[in-house]
């Protein structure tokens, strides 16, 4: 497995990684899938000033990850938001680690970045413990914040301090 920058020829295979996520999960709390316009508009603005990297296994994209600005108010600079999403049958095969490992990597050596940020629906148990297991910590929690599915869900957030 090898983790690079994504290009544009990535960009179906992470929305149809997204898109099982939105139309199967709490995992994400968008509602409706997305077309291939808006999300490669999502890639483009973000992996303008943001590291978006996929990892790649035999030629197949395992999943994806990118950091993005935290809140757009000046006083959060130092902050990102991280995304990270792992092919649902690719899951538990080292790609979200390596993912997680790089990304870290290059916010450790970005002079602007002193926190990570994640926020998990509390349903996702799986991605909180990696999240632990990737040195994150508990932050904070809100109950009840969201609805899908029928479903009143709440959220964690993660931190990772870099320096």
């Amino acid at each position: 497995m090898t983790v690079r920058d994504i290009m544009p020829g990535d960009i179906g295979a992470c929305l149809e990684i997204y898109n099982h996520y939105i139309e199967n999960t709490v995992f994400t709390l968008e509602l409706e899938p997305l077309s291939f316009e808006d999300f490669s508009a999502r890639v483009g603005e973000i992996s303008r000033r943001f590291p978006y990297l996929v990892c790649e296994a035999e030629g197949v994209i395992a999943g994806y990850a990118y950091l993005s600005l935290f809140r757009p108010r000046a006083g959060y600079r130092f902050t990102r938001d991280l995304a990270i999403y792992v092919r649902h049958d690719l899951r538990h095969t080292g790609a979200g680690r390596l993912l997680m490992e790089e990304l870290i990597s290059r916010a450790s050596a970005d002079s602007d970045v002193r926190d990570i940020i994640a926020t998990i629906t509390t349903e996702n148990t799986v991605s909180i413990a990696f999240h632990e297991k990737m040195g994150f910590r508990m932050a904070g929690r809100l109950e009840g914040v969201a609805e899908k599915f029928g479903k009143r869900l709440g959220v964690v957030f993660m931190q990772r301090t870099l320096k």
